[in-house]
């Protein structure tokens, strides 16, 4: 049986259709690879911009809190000591009343023991060994992600669930420009669902983007849950801003990460957000 066109034209319109695929297919490939890429490119610098975003809006937030707690402690005058009285009960009460994400609010003096407080909580007990003291009689302080300690058992003494808090301190302005004691409050770590609802697109779970809020050690804070993983790919921490990393979970995501601008310096989180999408 013949199959193969015995006829000049027949042989030469196969030879062309040859030399056709033979070339086209080659270049078809490389455009597709270059397409790819430009959709890789433009997706990385979406999540980027993203990221940026919300790692500027945390830190916007966080510096808030610090000017929130700093405005209840009285002003230091040059002439050493307080100016004006210090906050009164009634003024912390309000500000928990204003933001109920704030769990607790106190006053101590210089060796640590808690003199005002709302609801009287922790009132004559001492908070000496706790970070927030000794960080905030250095100066502003903001604390990372933390259990409770001296409160679960006051606020929520029959929730099966550990409660955490970040913390925000302040100086007291003593006698001869000494700390007179410490400023202090800590907020519900729903603070962070609250604010991250309140920023992230709604648009960005149709989309299938994930953002996390990530501690120094890379592990996830925010969210509480994530499934199969508790931290994020240690790539990300590396200083590699766009990358492809194999999560836990065990699928690849295109994955950026972007530090939070620190509200205090001094006082470093060195927190990340970082988003990805499969």
């Amino acid at each position: 049986m013949k199959w193969f066109p015995d006829s000049f034209r027949s042989r030469l319109a196969l030879a062309i259709g040859a030399m056709a695929v033979g070339v086209g297919l080659p270049f078809y490939v490389y455009l597709g690879h270059i397409y790819g890429q430009q959709l890789v490119q433009e997706r990385e610098q979406s999540l980027h911009d993203l990221a940026e975003s919300v790692a500027a809006v945390v830190s916007l937030n966080l510096g808030e809190r610090l000017r929130e707690i700093s405005l209840l402690a009285p002003a230091e005058v040059s002439g050493g000591g307080a100016h004006g009285p210090g906050p009164d009960r009634a003024a912390l009460d309000r500000l928990q009343t204003a933001y109920p994400t704030y769990a607790w609010i106190g006053v101590t003096d210089a060796e640590g023991v808690v003199k005002l407080a709302t609801d009287g909580l922790l009132l004559g007990q001492t908070v000496a060994q706790r970070p927030w003291f000794s960080g905030g009689l250095r100066g502003p302080y903001l604390g990372d992600r933390h259990r409770a300690e001296l409160l679960q058992s006051l606020l929520a003494p029959s929730s099966p669930e550990p409660l955490y808090f970040i913390d925000v301190a302040v100086p007291m302005p003593g006698a001869e420009g000494k700390p007179g004691g410490v400023l202090g409050a800590h907020l519900y770590w729903r603070w962070a669902a609250d604010m991250m609802a309140s920023i992230v697109p709604s648009k960005t779970a149709r989309q299938q983007i994930d953002v996390f809020l990530v501690d120094r050690a890379g592990h996830i804070s925010y969210p509480d849950r994530v499934s199969g993983a508790d931290r994020v790919p240690p790539g990300l921490l590396e200083g590699v801003p766009q990358v492809l990393r194999d999560w836990s979970e065990g699928d690849a995501y295109l994955s950026v990460a972007m530090p939070v601008p620190e509200a205090w310096p001094a006082s470093s989180l060195g927190w990340r957000v970082v988003v990805r999408q499969p």
